[in-house]
């Protein structure tokens, strides 16, 4: 039996803006389950939060985290996970759907004072 063959594409993922490092605790809830965990980094669209917990993808969240200027909350979706290697712990990509003006400004100030990371390729 012939077998078509497949035709893999490789994905490249393009950032709309830069990622910064953040290390606090950020508490993560969704329709029927609480989760803790620590950021590691946040970009004005999104968060990456490292966590045990695999979280669904696609799964609605809502975010609660302190920054200098306040405590932000959010709600956004599970975009990718990240598996656990011996260099990186294990976490999820969530994706900003829903922060207000004034969450917005937090994050906004706080990427200004920071700069960005830088992976080498």
């Amino acid at each position: 039996m012939d077998f078509p063959k497949l035709r893999l594409k490789r994905r490249i993922i393009t950032r709309k803006s830069e990622r910064r490092e953040l290390s606090c605790d950020v508490s993560v809830g969704s329709e029927s389950n609480f989760y803790l965990g620590v950021t590691e980094n946040i970009s004005e669209g999104g968060v990456f939060i490292s966590s045990d917990s695999q979280i669904p993808l696609g799964t609605v969240v809502t975010l609660k985290f302190v920054l200098p200027s306040g405590t932000v909350s959010a709600t956004g979706e599970v975009r990718w996970h990240r598996p656990q290697t011996s260099t990186q712990s294990s976490g999820v990509g969530v994706r900003f759907t829903n922060l207000s003006d004034e969450d917005k400004e937090r994050v906004m100030a706080f990427l200004e004072k920071r700069q960005p990371i830088f992976h080498a390729e």
